[in-house]
């Protein structure tokens, strides 16, 4: 390790740190640092949620789903862990896992657009025209959304919009003029 005493540091201190050695793709440092942390305190949300990031990075989403499922911290504590679970679910096609887990995260979280947007994209690929509009669309009423999400929802909805037999409300011309 580098001069810090990985041992005494604190798990959020630990994380962020890990979470720059993520971003610097020296993912064995992120992930001898985080498992130390875990050696200390075992199941720290934190740190699994941070170790799971370091291996999906590396491609391993198998491993990282199964360290978030052996670690479940309850839903409306850790909402960040089920959302990660969620987005791997996605990258691993298991479109209705995903869905339902961002399913749960709108219900305690409705102002999450991030979330409904992983809805939609979950249950457009699960061929629910009709529910992935309407998710879209809830995740362009929400404040979050940054403009390139908004876009991508945007072009979602468009499209979606398009001969598909969806239920398009005046709502629509509304936000896409916002």
């Amino acid at each position: 390790f580098p001069s810090h005493d990985s041992a005494s540091l604190d798990h959020d201190v630990r994380a962020a740190l890990a979470d720059i050695y993520i971003e610097t793709k020296d993912y064995i440092m992120a992930e001898k640092l985080v498992q130390a942390g875990l050696n200390i305190v075992p199941d720290q949300p934190t740190l699994v949620r941070v170790l799971a990031r370091a291996q999906a990075a590396q491609g391993k989403y198998e491993s990282a789903i199964t360290l978030l499922l052996n670690t479940p911290p309850i839903l409306r504590d850790q909402p960040e862990h089920y959302s990660l679970l969620a987005a791997l679910y996605q990258k691993e096609g298991r479109y209705d896992l995903a869905a339902q887990i961002y399913a749960d995260l709108v219900h305690f979280f409705p102002q999450n657009g991030r979330w409904w947007t992983g809805l939609g994209i979950s249950l457009e690929e699960n061929k629910d025209t009709q529910a992935a509009f309407d998710s879209y669309m809830r995740s362009l009423s929400t404040a979050d959304l940054d403009p390139s999400l908004r876009s991508f929802v945007l072009g979602r909805v468009s499209e979606l919009s398009k001969g598909q037999g969806v239920v398009m409300s005046g709502a629509i011309a509304q936000l896409t003029i916002s």
